[in-house]
């Protein structure tokens, strides 16, 4: 599968893309912290470049938002800047951001530290279970701020189905489904209907919760239309 690179400011995006020069990315671009938010929510970038050239004063702004949202603050940036551009730089480094690079692009060294960073994240998510719960915190109080962020949504089911919290996995996923649903998203939301029954089928699961888990399913399957 594919990672996905987020690339704020468009003007040299595709000169970052030919330096990277990858094929397990995939990139998506954006222009100002909106465009930004929009794209994290419909998937979670395993990297995010701003481009202080390319997008101007935002570009702060956009770092700053990022590292203090619960959620995002993890994903590692990287901020590319003229060196004339010392000011600014000076200002996402009490953000701070992850790592920082010059235009001209240095290609090699480039390639290099986006992999890196890449590596790194790949490496904190395969850590112990600490690692894990602190992970589900920061979800569970970004979905408190944004309850219909279902990026953040999505993995937090993956996680506690990778994690064998299967009840856990089903009621997240649950609330997944009736946000689609509420958005007019039937298709996705009957994906993650059908994903849900796979996981009680596979699992043979008894839940705790009993009834009332089992009769917010059920009402979620008369609504799409399936039994």
């Amino acid at each position: 599968m594919k990672k996905d690179i987020l690339i704020v400011g468009e003007d040299h995006s595709q000169t970052i893309q030919d330096a990277i020069n990858n094929a397990n990315y995939q990139y998506k671009i954006a222009n100002d912290l909106r465009g930004c938010l929009d794209i994290i929510r419909d998937g979670i970038p395993k990297l995010i470049i701003v481009d202080n050239e390319a997008v101007g004063e935002q570009s702060v702004e956009i770092c700053e938002t990022l590292k203090n949202y619960p959620g995002t603050k993890r994903i590692p940036l990287i901020f590319i800047t003229p060196k004339s551009s010392v000011t600014s730089l000076l200002q996402v480094l009490y953000i701070p951001v992850e790592d920082y690079i010059f235009f001209p692009l240095d290609v090699e060294e480039f390639k290099m530290r986006v992999q890196v960073l890449v590596e790194l994240e790949a490496y904190k998510e395969s850590k112990t279970l600490a690692s894990v719960e602190e992970k589900i915190g920061e979800l569970e109080k970004l979905l408190e701020l944004f309850p219909d962020y279902h990026a953040a949504r999505q993995e937090l089911g993956e996680i506690y189905e990778k994690t064998e919290n299967t009840e856990a996995a089903l009621k997240t996923l649950l609330g997944l489904a009736e946000g689609y649903y509420q958005q007019n998203n039937f298709g996705m939301a009957m994906d993650v209907i059908t994903r849900m029954k796979r996981m009680i089928a596979e699992k043979s699961v008894q839940l705790s919760g009993g009834a009332q888990f089992h009769e917010a399913l059920e009402r979620c399957f008369q609504i799409l239309g399936k039994e």
